[in-house]
């Protein structure tokens, strides 16, 4: 669907909408974040352009994964206090699915939502290297807990929030192929992701992934 941005936007052009339907839309010419609505889309402020990190992905680019063509519509940057971040792609596929792709110094996953919940207890007592039994029954390794700084957009997002006042991500591993990531939000809401670990080379884009001159 096509639907158009606010007075002041530079550009006449309606903003391409792929997703049926998207939470929040980022134009990319004047950076407003237009949410939906019961009515449509209104404004609710607007973000800085993303700085470059050193991700091979863009959105726009196209694609093939297991026999699915897919397009990148959108991103989540999650900054860590570490100084840690982790992109969460979104990809909307031929077939009207959507799944993430998550990006992080080389590192890639496919993974989907789903409506599973971690005891809050155990979250607490969570520590790096230790083993969590997840939603299949398979003990887990938790790779990482990280602190959110800050979480950046662009594109289309196809989730209610994207601010948070505390969030903790707990990334986990199984056999170097499964994987999940626990979003825990003030220490109560949870977004659990579920999928498996990729290689760049799974992927088959139309277009070059971008250069190392493009990351800075």
């Amino acid at each position: 669907m096509n639907i158009p941005c606010y007075p002041g936007c530079p550009t006449p052009d309606f903003i391409d909408v792929k997703l049926q339907n998207p939470d929040f839309v980022v134009c990319r010419h004047c950076r407003k974040i237009l949410k939906m609505n019961g009515f449509g889309f209104v404004n609710t402020g607007s973000v800085s352009k993303m700085p470059h990190d050193m991700s091979p992905f863009e959105v726009g680019m196209e694609g093939d994964w297991n026999g699915k063509k897919f397009q990148i519509v959108g991103r989540k940057r999650y900054f860590f206090e570490s100084g840690y971040y982790r992109n969460h792609w979104v990809i909307l596929f031929a077939n009207g699915t959507i799944s993430w792709l998550t990006d992080s110094y080389g590192f890639y996953g496919i993974v989907s939502q789903i409506p599973f919940q971690l005891p809050s207890s155990r979250l607490a007592q969570a520590a790096p290297d230790s083993q969590m039994t997840l939603h299949d029954g398979n003990k887990y390794v938790i790779d990482c807990i990280s602190s959110l700084i800050s979480l950046d957009i662009e594109g289309e997002i196809p989730e209610s929030q994207i601010q948070f006042s505390s969030l903790i991500s707990l990334e986990f591993s199984y056999q170097n192929r499964l994987m999940a990531i626990v979003d825990w939000i003030g220490g109560a809401e949870q977004i659990y992701y579920q999928g498996q670990m990729v290689k760049y080379e799974d992927f088959l884009f139309k277009q070059p992934a971008r250069s190392m001159k493009d990351w800075f």
